[in-house]
C-alpha cells in the first residue's frame, strides 16, 4: 500500500536542497514589502465629535435641534458639502488630498447623546486636524444660518411681552390709585385690577419661560464637546501587520517555489543506477543512497 504522508523532516531536505530557489523568492518578496513600506504614503486619521446646535424655543414636541442628525449625516456625506470644505481651506478639488478627505470620511451618529462621531484621514498630522475642523466650522455655519429665524422670532417675542408687562404695571399702578381715592366705581376697578394682576403674571410666566429657553442649556450652537483626537502613529501603512505578513507570505512563496523547483527536476532527470531510486515502487527522499553489499536492492542489481 503506497504511503502519501508528508513528513517534516521530509520537507527540511527538500528545502535543504532546493534553498536557493527558497531564499531567492523569500528575498524577492520582503523586498518588495519593504519598498512598499518605504515609498507608500503615511496616512493620519483624526476623531472628531459634534454636538448638533439647539433652538431652546421651539414648539412643545418637536425636535429642538438645528437639524436632526439624520439629516446632518446625508449633508456630510454629500460631495458637495466636502468640497466646501476643501475650497474653504484651499485645497484643490482634484488633488490626492482632497480625494482621501472625501473618500475616507467615516460618519456614526449618536442619538442619545445628542453626537455626531467623524472620522477623516489626511497625509499629515496637521493637515488631519485642519480638515476636522474645518468640516466642524462648515456645518457650524450651516446650522447657525438655520437658527437665525427662530432665535429672531423669539427675541422679538420677548420683547413685545416685555412690552405687554410694562403697559399692565402701569395700568395696575392707575387702577391701585384710583381705588386709593376712591374715585368711580370701586366694584369695578378692584375687579379690573384683579384681572390686570392675573394677566401680569402670566406675562411674566411666559418671559420667564422664554428667558429660560434661551439660555445656554437649551439654545446653543452646533459644536465640538472635545479637542480633535488626531492618531499618535500613521493607520496607512500598517508597517507591523505588513511586515509580519510580509514575512509570512516571503516563507510560504518561497516553499511552494522550492516544491515546485524539486518536482521539476525530478520530472526531467532520471534516477541514477544502483541507487535508491532505481526501481523503487515507494519512492523517497534520499538522493545519495547507495544500495549495500547484501542488501535486497544490490540483489535486485546483481547481472545473473
Amino acid at each position: 500500500m503506497q504511503q502519501d504522508e508528508i513528513y517534516l523532516i521530509d520537507m527540511w531536505r527538500l528545502l535543504s536542497r532546493q534553498r536557493w530557489w527558497f531564499l531567492g523568492v523569500f528575498v524577492i518578496v520582503l523586498a518588495l514589502v519593504v519598498g512598499y513600506l518605504a515609498t507608500a504614503k503615511r496616512q493620519w486619521e483624526v476623531d472628531a465629535w459634534v454636538q448638533v446646535g439647539q433652538n431652546g424655543t421651539a414648539p412643545v414636541g418637536q425636535d429642538p435641534k438645528l437639524e436632526s442628525l439624520i439629516r446632518v449625516m446625508e449633508r456630510l456625506k454629500t460631495n458637495g458639502f466636502k468640497n466646501e470644505v476643501l475650497a474653504g481651506i484651499g485645497i484643490p478639488l482634484k488633488s490626492p488630498e482632497a480625494r482621501l478627505y472625501r473618500g475616507s470620511m467615516k460618519l456614526e451618529a449618536q442619538p442619545y447623546a445628542n453626537l455626531m462621531h467623524i472620522t477623516v484621514r489626511a497625509y499629515s498630522p496637521g493637515d488631519a486636524r485642519q480638515l476636522a475642523i474645518a468640516t466642524v466650522d462648515h456645518l457650524r455655519g450651516i446650522h447657525k444660518s438655520l437658527g437665525v429665524v427662530p432665535l429672531a422670532t423669539a427675541q422679538k417675542r420677548l420683547q413685545e411681552i416685555d412690552g405687554e408687562l410694562d403697559a399692565a404695571l402701569a395700568d395696575r399702578e392707575r387702577l391701585r390709585g384710583e381705588l386709593g381715592v376712591g374715585h368711580g366705581d370701586g366694584a369695578l376697578a378692584s375687579f379690573s385690577l384683579a384681572g390686570t394682576d392675573a394677566g401680569i403674571r402670566d406675562l411674566q410666566q411666559a418671559r420667564g419661560e422664554i428667558r429660560t429657553r434661551l439660555e445656554g442649556n437649551y439654545t446653543f450652537d452646533t459644536s465640538m464637546p472635545w479637542p480633535v483626537q488626531v492618531s499618535e502613529a500613521p493607520v496607512v501603512p500598517m508597517i507591523p501587520l505588513v511586515a509580519g505578513l510580509g514575512v509570512l507570505g516571503g516563507l510560504l512563496a518561497g516553499v511552494l517555489v522550492s516544491i515546485a523547483a524539486d518536482a521539476r527536476r525530478r520530472s526531467t532527470a532520471g534516477p541514477a543506477e544502483g541507487t535508491h531510486w532505481a526501481d523503487n515502487p515507494y519512492g523517497g527522499e534520499r538522493d545519495d543512497y547507495e544500495a549495500r553489499h547484501g542488501s535486497a536492492d544490490a540483489a535486485r542489481h546483481t547481472p545473473a
